[in-house]
């Protein structure tokens, strides 16, 4: 996978306007290193199909399914730039460098890993109108319009369903998360009916040294523990 991983990186490097002022040539450059990633994804759940057990997350067990080359973080290593330039500062070789999967949400971040999530449970793509942006704190209006309006309390979370977990104060962005399964305890409808403690959720959550953020599963109450935040559950299949 190195040698792909580089050449999706050629294409990559080339799809931002930091290396390549010509906006057509970016454009095909985008859809290349992306239909590398769509013949991958394809390839790989025809030789797997659905993962059955694509939601087993343990703690000190991890499984990331987000797909190559996205998940690779040789991929697209540089530092990311959005391109705003500050009053002040020269404005001379600047150019974003964020690089963004199939829908537009830029990779290795909490909304496309989620996207990629809900895509790998339902097989369809969320709609993300390209004219908006839409942060991790603006998915209950996103979810919403792509069907997903059916708000859960943490309480009836269970196992073996699909939720996003929506945070819109966590950070400046705010945070998305993926339920993986109940915590310590079993949840609701099974043997003994205890509640879950703390969900078990996976997400990509940014470092603090500007490398690329990385894939992370923990349990909801650890992610949100000096945070003092809500999150709303939407229930999607």
């Amino acid at each position: 996978m190195k040698i792909l991983t580089k050449i999706a990186n050629f294409f990559a490097k080339y799809s931002t306007p930091r290396w390549n002022p010509i906006r057509p040539l970016r454009g095909i450059c985008r859809e290349i290193y992306r239909g590398m990633g769509n013949l991958y994804v394809r390839f790989s759940l025809a030789q797997r199909g659905y993962m059955e057990d694509c939601r087993v997350c343990r703690i000190g067990r991890r499984l990331n399914t987000y797909p190559w080359p996205y998940s690779d973080p040789n991929f697209a290593a540089w530092p990311e730039d959005d391109g705003i330039v500050a009053p002040g500062e020269p404005a001379a070789g600047r150019g974003y460098t964020l690089i963004s999967d199939p829908i537009g949400f830029v990779i290795r971040r909490p909304t496309s890993y989620c996207a990629w999530k809900i895509y790998e449970a339902t097989g369809d793509l969320l709609q993300h109108p390209k004219h908006r942006r839409y942060d991790a704190k603006d998915w209950l209006t996103l979810l919403a319009k792509n069907g997903y309006n059916e708000i859960v309390l943490e309480t009836a979370l269970r196992d073996g369903m699909n939720y996003v977990g929506v945070i819109p104060k966590y950070g400046e962005h705010g945070l998305v998360v993926w339920f993986e399964r109940c915590g310590t305890r079993q949840c609701i409808g099974m043997p003994g009916g205890a509640r879950n403690t703390s969900p078990i959720v996976s997400t990509y959550l940014p470092t603090d040294d500007g490398r690329p953020s990385e894939f992370e599963c923990l349990a909801l109450s650890a992610l949100v523990k000096f945070a003092f935040v809500n999150v709303t559950w939407v229930k999607i299949c």
